[in-house]
């Protein structure tokens, strides 16, 4: 299973997110560090998500990293600081958007049910060139 894989290389834990449907559906959660890996790993791949990758990827390189004050305590980020993470959230979830597939369709290969999402770019399917 692709999951496991994804596992076995960057680590993290690998559950059954929601036992109510007729099959199980997996969750691979790993930390922050781990997930920039990974994204980083498997960016060259990426075609529909790269916009997204690359966003994350940003946000990890100049993330404002927390401070501890003199008694041990994280200190309150800066204004600068999170309006850093607004403004990456606010891309994020315009990417989300501006990539959300035009066609989803459930196939069956090799007896497994797989989904795929069709971007059209905008344009009605077929119409390319028109």
């Amino acid at each position: 299973m692709l999951l496991l894989e994804c596992q076995s290389r960057w680590g993290g834990s690998l559950c059954v997110m929601n036992r109510t449907y007729a099959r199980p559906a997996w969750n691979w959660q790993v930390s922050a560090g781990a997930g920039a890996k990974a994204l980083t790993d498997i960016r060259p791949w990426l075609r529909l998500k790269s916009e997204e990758a690359d966003i994350a990827l940003e946000w990890w390189t100049k993330r404002p990293v927390p401070q501890r004050g003199p008694l041990g305590r994280y200190l309150p980020f800066t204004a600068d600081q999170r309006a850093f993470d607004a403004s990456a959230e606010k891309r994020l979830k315009a990417a989300k958007s501006a990539n959300a597939p035009d066609r989803i369709t459930k196939l069956t290969l090799d007896g497994m049910d797989v989904i795929a999402l069709e971007h059209t770019g905008g344009k009605a399917s077929g119409a390319e060139g028109h």
